[in-house]
C-alpha cells in the first residue's frame, strides 16, 4: 500500500539551485513535493543506501526503512507535512552493504517568492554512535570506556549529584581540553559551559530534570577550545535494576553542517533566487514592522513601486535569459543607489518596490530618478554580443496618517506606477 500518492510536481528554480548545492554535501538530503512524495535525493542518500534515484522516488524510500521503525515513521511526517512543520525523526535505514544505521531526519517546509508551499527539504544525519551509547551502559567499567573512547558522539558518564565520571576522547580531543579539567568536577564546571551564564544554568536545569527521571535534549553551542561548536545535546537517567535513578549520561553530536544547511533552507525560503532580494513574502513581513516603527516614533515613510518597460518584448526578442540579466541588473542598481536601511523586494515578475525609512515625498522623488536616470543609463552584453539597453516606470506614495497600512501604501505607489505607464513610460510619478 502506498503512503503517499504518485506524482512529481516539477521543481522551482529556488529548489533546483538548492539541489545542485546539497550534492556537494556529506549530509543525505531529500525533497518532497507537495503531495508529500520524496522525488528527489542527493548523492549522499543514493551512495548510503547503494540505490538509484529511481528506485528511491516515491515510497521507495521506505523500502530501506527497518520494519519496525516504518509505521512511526510515516505516521509522524504526515503529521508534520500536512501541519507544515519543522520535524525531527530518528529511524534505522539500510546502508549499501545490508548494515541498519540509525538516522536523524530533520525536515522543513519550503516556500516560493509569493509564499506557495513547494514541499519540504530533508537533512539526514548518522547518529548510530549515539545509539551504540544505549547497549553498553550495563558493560562493566573498563569495557565501557573502552567502547567510549572509539564512538565520534561526545559522552560522559555523570552521578547521581551531576559529577563527571567518565568522559569519551572525542569532546577532550576536539577541544584539547584534558580528562582532569573534566573527571571529578560538577558537569556544569566544565569548561565546555563556562563562556555563558544562561548556558550554564540551561545545563543545570536539564541535570536537575535528569535526575527527575525526565530527559532533555536541546541544541547548544559548546566551548571547544576557542570555537563555539553547534551540538545535539541529550541528559537522560541511568536506572539500576530496580528503576532508580543511579547515575546521567549526557551526549551529543556536532551538528555544524546541519545548522548551516538549515541556515540556507531559511535563506532559501526569503529570498528571491534570481536577483537576491527580498522575495514577497519577506518583504511584507519587513515592511509591516518598519511600519510600525515609523507609526509609534511619526517618523515619515515612502514606498516606491517599479516595474521594467517592455519587459515581454525583451523576453520575445532575446529570449528569458536575456530577461533575467535585466532583473539582475536592476537588483545590483538598487544596491548601489539605496541605503543599507532600504528594504528592496521582488514582487514577482518584473515588478520590485522599495521601502524609505525616514524619506518624505520629495526625497523619495528625487531618490526614484537617481533610479530610474541609473538603470536607464545602464546596458546588459547578451553571449552574441549584442548590448541591450532598457527603462522602468517608478511610482511613488508617502504616508499621510497614522491609519495607513503597507497595502494602502502598495496600492496607492502601484496606481502612480500605472501612471507614469500611461503617460509615457521611463518616468516617476505620484
Amino acid at each position: 500500500m502506498n503512503a503517499f500518492p504518485n506524482s512529481f510536481p516539477p521543481a522551482s528554480g529556488a529548489r533546483i539551485e538548492f539541489q545542485d548545492a546539497a550534492d556537494n554535501s556529506p549530509a543525505l538530503i531529500w525533497m518532497a513535493g507537495v503531495d508529500g512524495l520524496c522525488n528527489w535525493f542527493n548523492k549522499g542518500w543514493l551512495e548510503f543506501t547503494g540505490r538509484s534515484i529511481e528506485q528511491e522516488r516515491g515510497n521507495g524510500w521506505a523500502e530501506g526503512v527497518y520494519a519496525d521503525d516504518l509505521q512511526s515513521c510515516i505516521e509522524q511526517y504526515l503529521k508534520h507535512f500536512n501541519a507544515r512543520e519543522h520535524f525531527l525523526l530518528e529511524y534505522r535505514l539500510r546502508r549499501y552493504d545490508g548494515q541498519y544505521r540509525w538516522i536523524l531526519d530533520s525536515g522543513a517546509p519550503s516556500f516560493d517568492a509569493a509564499g506557495t508551499f513547494l514541499g519540504y527539504n530533508g537533512v539526514c544525519f548518522d547518529i548510530t554512535e549515539r545509539k551504540k551509547i544505549e547497549s553498553v551502559l550495563n558493560e562493566e567499567s573498563q569495557r565501557f570506556r573502552s567502547i567510549l573512547d572509539n564512538l565520534f558522539a561526545y559522552v560522559a558518564l555523570l552521578d547521581i549529584n551531576g559529577v563527571v565520571q567518565e568522559v569519551n576522547k572525542a569532546p577532550l580531543e576536539r577541544a584539547g581540553y584534558r580528562r582532569e579539567d573534566v573527571v571529578g568536577k560538577y558537569f556544569y564546571d566544565a569548561p565546555w559551559w563556562n563562556y555563558d551564564d544562561q548556558v550554564r544554568e540551561q545545563l543545570i536545569a536539564a541535570i536537575d530534570s535528569a535526575r527527575q527521571g525526565k530527559a532533555s535534549r536541546y541544541d547548544v553551542e559548546a566551548k571547544m577550545g576557542n570555537e563555539l561548536i553547534p551540538i545535539d545535546f541529550l541528559i537522560a537517567p541511568i536506572y539500576d535494576e530496580a528503576g532508580k535513578v543511579i547515575g546521567l549520561l549526557p551526549t551529543a553530536v556536532d551538528i555544524t553542517e546541519r545548522k548551516r544547511l538549515e541556515m540556507e533552507l531559511h535563506r532559501q525560503a526569503r529570498l528571491d533566487y534570481l536577483t537576491g532580494l527580498s522575495n514577497r513574502r519577506d518583504f511584507m513581513e519587513r515592511a509591516q514592522l518598519e511600519l510600525a516603527r515609523t507609526q509609534r516614533y511619526g517618523n515619515a515613510l515612502s514606498v516606491l513601486m517599479l516595474d521594467v518597460d517592455n519587459f515581454k518584448k525583451i523576453n520575445d526578442s532575446h529570449g528569458h535569459d536575456a530577461g533575467d540579466m535585466v532583473l539582475k541588473s536592476i537588483a545590483l542598481t538598487f544596491h548601489k543607489v539605496l541605503r543599507s536601511v532600504d528594504i528592496i523586494g521582488r514582487l514577482g515578475g518584473e515588478e520590485f518596490a522599495v521601502i524609505l525609512p525616514e524619506t518624505g515625498v520629495e526625497t523619495a522623488l528625487e531618490v526614484a530618478e537617481r533610479l530610474r536616470e541609473t538603470i536607464s543609463a545602464s546596458e546588459v552584453a547578451l553571449s552574441d554580443g549584442l548590448r541591450i539597453h532598457f527603462t522602468v516606470s517608478i511610482g511613488a506614495a508617502s504616508i499621510n496618517n497614522i491609519a495607513s497600512n503597507i497595502d494602502t501604501l502598495l496600492r496607492e505607489s502601484d496606481r502612480a506606477l500605472y501612471k507614469a505607464k500611461l503617460t509615457g513610460k521611463n518616468k516617476v510619478c505620484t
